[in-house]
């Protein structure tokens, strides 16, 4: 049996369905996140990180989870920190506290900055959050 061929619009239209599910994975690797993926015959094999952006069929994606971070709550929790320096996300501007307390720290020529404040604008010079690993949150993940 002989299927006519498919006509311009409706390829244009495969082509933008097959694409509009893949866009929060896109956006997800702009924003610097992994996609891993796995066989759909074979979900319990472990997640694997995608080296490159192509979705095979008989594979499903993922974004791969990002581990649950919260700001510091008090200076005990930051203090094992206190050495490390710190990167503002706006201006890549490194400070390190000169003082901690439980409402946060205060940097050389800076005023005092919350711990939520530290959180949501800046980061350890290694890139990793100005926060700590919520343990509790993780737990309910799982």
């Amino acid at each position: 049996m002989n299927k006519r061929p498919m006509t311009k619009e409706e390829q244009l239209k495969g082509l933008q369905e097959h694409w509009k599910k893949h866009i929060p994975f896109v956006l997800a690797i702009i924003d610097g996140r992994e996609i891993e993926m796995r066989s759909d015959s074979r979900p319990e094999n472990a997640w694997k990180t995608m080296v490159s952006l192509d979705f095979i069929q008989g594979y499903e994606y993922r974004i791969k989870p990002v581990p649950p971070w919260r700001p510091f709550a008090n200076a005990a929790e930051f203090m094992r920190f206190a050495d490390r320096w710190i990167k503002c996300r706006a201006n890549g501007e490194l400070i390190k506290a000169t003082r901690v307390d439980n409402s946060g720290i205060a940097a050389h020529r800076r005023d005092q900055i919350s711990f939520e404040f530290l959180f949501k604008n800046y980061e350890f010079e290694d890139g990793h959050p100005c926060g700590t690993f919520d343990d509790e949150h993780a737990l309910l993940q799982d």
